[in-house]
């Protein structure tokens, strides 16, 4: 009989959702689990294999930043090819930018519960807002901290421990749709496609460039290629690395100079508490 292995698998461009990967992963391997990570960042190669893997009885940890109020495609796309599996025991999370998790995690939870998997948990995670950088007190500064973490590993613990009595109690899909209904229409009005257009293409300066291959080395969707400057396909996620981690400064983005006073009127329009909460 195949033994029990916890998989711990996420997307995390800006860093926060790894933080809290790690702390799940990290506590499960200390309760004496096999833990496999997979980081789907980069053509996703350690995730290849999961769904030939997963079997009844395995859990399975998922987590998701959330972008435009919704888990990043990659991670829906990971969802969506797994196999139907009876008895996987699954607990999504997300990390939030203190502006509103909107349905993120409704959403992974339906694609998991679509899978016939389990749902025992799930929790959302107040994190740093990613756009919010250059700020000199972006939302979430110092997000997630040792009590959002501690949380994490709370949440490890009573999902393992859900797990090891062999029949735990799945919770409705309606567990996860906390947000009120105009926050609700308003997040499904959005979504990633729908910024692209106003976000999207980022400037290049070509005479600025150096051809370093930063921005390709740097970009989790695999977006960008050199040939022999930077060339974009359409994987963007909006994550705003490449612009980051460009020293020349040849990449750049029209509408980044006026992004924080239209977060700051998002925050208080969805007015969601900037706390990390448990599902369980």
């Amino acid at each position: 009989m195949k033994k029990q292995t916890v998989y711990v698998v996420y997307f995390s461009p800006a860093g926060t959702t790894r933080q809290v990967a790690d702390a799940v992963a990290k506590e499960s391997s200390a309760k004496g689990a096999n833990v496999v990570r997979a980081d789907l960042a980069f053509g996703a190669g350690e995730a290849k294999d999961i769904g030939n893997s997963l079997a009844p009885g395995d859990i399975l940890f998922v987590g998701s930043p959330t972008y435009a109020g919704h888990p990043v495609p990659v991670v829906m796309d990971f969802l969506s090819g797994l196999p139907a599996t009876p008895g996987v025991y699954a607990a999504p999370f997300v990390t939030y930018g203190m502006v509103t998790s909107g349905l993120a995690l409704l959403d992974m939870a339906r694609a998991m519960e679509q899978k016939d998997f389990l749902l025992v948990g799930g929790m959302k995670v107040a994190a740093v807002h990613s756009m919010l950088w250059s700020s000199a007190k972006p939302l979430g500064k110092g997000r997630p901290d040792e009590s959002d973490l501690a949380k994490a590993v709370h949440f490890t613990n009573i999902i393992l421990d859900k797990a090891a009595t062999g029949e735990p109690q799945p919770l409705p899909l309606e567990t996860f749709d906390y947000q009120r209904q105009e926050v609700r229409e308003k997040v499904v009005e959005g979504g990633l496609q729908a910024l692209k257009p106003v976000m999207l293409p980022f400037d290049l300066d070509e005479d600025a460039c150096t051809g370093c291959g930063m921005c390709a080395d740097n970009c989790p969707a695999g977006n960008i290629t050199l040939d022999p400057l930077p060339m974009f396909a359409d994987r963007c996620v909006l994550c705003f690395n490449c612009i980051r981690v460009c020293e020349p400064g040849a990449l750049s983005s029209k509408v980044l100079p006026f992004i924080e006073p239209e977060i700051l009127k998002k925050a208080e329009f969805f007015k969601e508490p900037g706390q990390t909460q448990l599902f369980v």
